[in-house]
C-alpha cells in the first residue's frame, strides 16, 4: 500500500513536471536530452519525493525514477 503510494505520487510529480513543459519535454524526448533540458525541474520533483516518501519505502526502490522510465517509453510510443 505504501510503495503504490509512492508511486502514485511519483507519477504526479512527473505528470506536473511535463504539464508546465510540454514543449521541452516534446524536443527532449525526441532529441535524446530530456533529463539534462528539465534538470532542474526534475531535481525540484526529487526534492519533494525525498521530502514526502518515508526513507523505508525509498529504500526498496526508485519509484520516482520508474515513473520517468514509464513516462518517456510512453510518450516515444505515442510517436
Amino acid at each position: 500500500k505504501e510503495i503504490e503510494k509512492a508511486r502514485r505520487f511519483a507519477r504526479l510529480v512527473v505528470s506536473d513536471i511535463a504539464l508546465y513543459n510540454q514543449e521541452t519535454v516534446i524536443e527532449g524526448i525526441a532529441k535524446g536530452t530530456f533529463y539534462e533540458l528539465l534538470k532542474d525541474d526534475i531535481a525540484e520533483g526529487r526534492a519533494l519525493y525525498d521530502k514526502r516518501v518515508p526513507e523505508a519505502i525509498r529504500a526498496t526502490d526508485d519509484y520516482y525514477q520508474e515513473a520517468f522510465d514509464n513516462f518517456i517509453a510512453a510518450k516515444k510510443k505515442q510517436r
